[in-house]
């Protein structure tokens, strides 16, 4: 049975709670980081890092030495440095992950969806859009991994529940307007689109 540990609180960066992020797996994955700092980051990394040592080890303890020295560690977990120093900052991102399908023999394709369950500073489960810039903390389980081609070894923090603590406000892609500006141009019904005739196409990159 997985132990769970539960991170400290902190800013979320780029997260994929409520639906799973499909660029790069086509079954889904939730992800997302987090940046902390000071003792705090420092006492998580550390637990991780030892947890990823062990898995490093497991891995290569039957192996001939010069076949052990061609594994690397691998560590889900980025200490940031200053950009024109060079110099630590003190700040680490750590990086959760968890498929949006995993095996399970109780379902008739093989396969259970999985739901990232998000609750509130008092612990009552809610159901809201979760921002960049949101915090929170995150319950994880560190699962060994062996990653083949680049020959590395260590932990992915597969997550579980999310606690938001602080909820940043947002809108996704189109959807989203300017807001009003006082005294400017008001559309009377023929003023439409942007120079383009009816059947041009109305789109673009931004």
């Amino acid at each position: 049975m997985a132990k769970y540990h539960i991170s400290p609180v902190g800013p979320l960066i780029h997260p994929w709670l409520n639906k799973p992020d499909t660029k790069f797996n086509s079954d889904g994955l939730f992800h997302t980081d987090q940046r902390l700092s000071g003792d705090a980051a420092e006492k998580l990394a550390a637990k991780i890092e030892a947890a990823c040592v062990a898995a490093l080890q497991e891995h290569t303890q039957e192996m001939k030495p010069g076949e052990a020295k061609k594994w690397k560690l691998y560590v889900p977990f980025e200490r940031i440095e200053d950009d024109e120093t060079g110099e630590p900052t003190g700040d680490v991102v750590f990086s959760y992950k968890q498929n949006a399908k995993i095996p399970s023999k109780k379902e008739t394709s093989g396969f259970k969806d999985v739901k990232i369950e998000l609750r509130d500073s008092k612990d009552n489960v809610i159901d809201v859009s979760v921002w960049n810039g949101s915090e929170g903390r995150v319950m994880f389980s560190m699962r060994p991994i062996v990653m083949v081609s680049s020959k590395e070894v260590g932990v992915r923090l597969d997550f579980a529940k999310v606690q938001i603590t602080k909820l940043a406000s947002g809108s996704g892609g189109g959807g989203r307007g300017f807001g009003e500006v006082e005294d400017g141009f008001v559309a009377d019904g023929e003023d439409q689109g942007f120079g383009q005739s009816a059947d041009e196409e109305q789109g673009g990159d931004y």
